[in-house]
């Protein structure tokens, strides 16, 4: 016993010795070569001035209110037939709904309400996970379609591709995630023992609220592209680096594809915005730290994810007969440094006092609703 019990303090010891010689390098090379870390700041931030709040913050501020109130289950009741293809409660199909328009974070921060609101379990959190971190179409037919192939058109077939991959993957994750008896609920917010009826709290309150889990949002993934844009910079020095670079941050990747061939480009940028980027993932594990909703199944079925999405682009690109005589690539989606706005700068320090000076409200908040 004893001899086993030094093996795994060895292996721990050894772990631990090989992240701390992986921090002093990154440190090293960070200070070494400041210049390109102030380089991919700079970078990040012009992403998030110009790119991720616009798009983002207002449809995060009404995917919030929509979760914290019971207006979601009014407005997405006809729609209650999806979740239930999914195996899951019918309320989550708004969760669903609302990632596939506003885009990969979104659906994540929902779960999280639910789960906290003890409206679905840890466990229907995951399996409704796998099937609600997409690209908004905005992104899609905007910085993909456009930007790249110089087609609307090209965008929104890809973006019904990803409509369909992410329909076929839920109801995969849901099939694989029923329970061993083979009897699953469909009605589980049922199943928590709250007799009593609780009392509404205000639609203002609710609002309040929405903006401030919002604004949170908002600065942690800011946070995440910064420091994304940072490793790009580096990346990009490296031979075939700014392939990986796709695989850490969207945006970014599909930034650097103007100039390639055209099924290199539709496959590179189908794979990017289907798998979303390390960055994005980040973003979701932040977002369900302190649940007791993992990513591991999600992992297994991104796999799924991108290779449907990849096989229906191709099929749709045929059956369409988009080609590369059609269309031509073109520009670059991130502004150039030094480009950020005074009011897109305002609106972001903005954020930040928000998240600083409400913090206290939003706890007794969740207290009040905790407690009925």
């Amino acid at each position: 016993m004893k001899a086993v019990s030094c093996v795994i303090k060895k292996k721990g010891y050894i772990k631990l010795s090989l992240v701390a010689a992986g921090i002093l390098f990154i440190g090293i090379l960070v200070l070494k070569r400041a210049d390109l870390a102030a380089q991919g700041v700079s970078r990040g931030i012009d992403i998030c001035l110009h790119t991720v709040i616009p798009s983002l913050f207002m449809f995060m501020v009404i995917a919030e209110f929509l979760s914290l109130s019971d207006l979601s289950e009014v407005l997405f009741f006809p729609l209650r037939f999806i979740a239930w293809a999914f195996r899951l409660p019918g309320e989550t199909v708004s969760v669903f709904v609302l990632s596939l328009l506003g885009g990969y974070p979104t659906g994540a921060q929902m779960i999280v309400n639910l789960v906290r609101q003890k409206k679905i379990s840890p466990e229907t959190g995951e399996t409704l996970l796998c099937s609600s971190v997409n690209c908004s179409p905005s992104f899609l037919i905007g910085a993909v379609g456009i930007a790249l192939f110089n087609s609307v058109k090209l965008g929104m077939m890809m973006y019904v591709c990803q409509v369909l991959a992410a329909i076929l993957t839920g109801v995969a994750a849901g099939f694989i995630g029923r329970k061993r008896d083979g009897d699953y609920s469909w009605h589980e917010s049922l199943a928590f023992d709250d007799e009593e009826e609780e009392e509404g709290i205000s639609y203002v309150q609710t609002f309040v609220t929405a903006v401030v889990n919002a604004g949170k949002a908002m600065f942690i993934i800011c946070c995440f592209v910064m420091l994304f844009s940072v490793v790009f910079v580096f990346l990009s020095a490296v031979p075939k680096g700014e392939f990986l670079a796709g695989l850490l941050e969207v945006s970014v990747g599909c930034a650097s594809l103007g100039g390639r061939g055209f099924l290199e480009t539709i496959i590179l940028s189908t794979v990017y915005t289907a798998f979303g980027g390390i960055c994005v993932w980040m973003q979701v594990a932040c977002f369900l730290r302190k649940t007791d909703v993992k990513m591991k199944k999600f992992v297994w079925f991104r796999c799924l994810y991108v290779f449907l999405s990849l096989l229906f682009t191709l099929l749709g690109a045929r059956l369409f007969e988009i080609s590369a005589e059609t269309f031509s690539t073109s520009a670059q989606m991130v502004p150039q440094n030094g480009s950020v706005s005074m009011t897109a700068a305002v609106f972001l320090i903005v954020l930040c006092v928000m998240l600083l000076i409400t913090e206290k409200g939003y706890d007794k908040i969740k207290k009040n609703r905790a407690g009925r």
